[in-house]
């Protein structure tokens, strides 16, 4: 079984992303949620009966054994937190374009290879 976490808890990740891996119970466990807006992160949490929460993605990072982070975000904010999970040595999965130009969709096709992720 897959252990997963998810950075976001937005509209797009509450509409699409959750409910659909929440339907994979038997292949998918949905292990924690990180979120800035404790409103959302609440909500999800309570929804998805998620046992980890956290604001700080790192955090979720250095506590949580985790095979794939979905990172659902505008681009505008997503290059950090990917790099983070790429080097942290978890498979990657993103929404919106791999970073908001050309520069930033390089760096994180570094952080994969040279972490052996996806």
């Amino acid at each position: 079984m897959l252990k997963a976490g998810f950075i976001g808890a937005g509209g797009r990740s509450q509409g699409a992303h959750y409910p659909n891996v929440n339907r994979l119970e038997d292949d998918v466990e949905m292990l924690g949620a990180c979120e800035l807006d404790e409103e959302k992160l609440a909500q999800v949490a309570q929804k998805y009966e998620f046992p980890h929460t956290f604001t700080d993605h790192r955090k979720m990072l250095d506590t949580l054994d985790l095979d794939v982070v979905y990172c659902v975000m505008n681009e505008k904010w997503i290059l950090q937190p990917a790099l983070d999970c790429l080097n942290a040595g978890k498979h990657l999965f993103i929404e919106k374009p791999p970073g908001a130009n050309s520069d930033e969709t390089q760096q994180l096709l570094e952080a994969a290879v040279a972490n052996d992720v996806y």
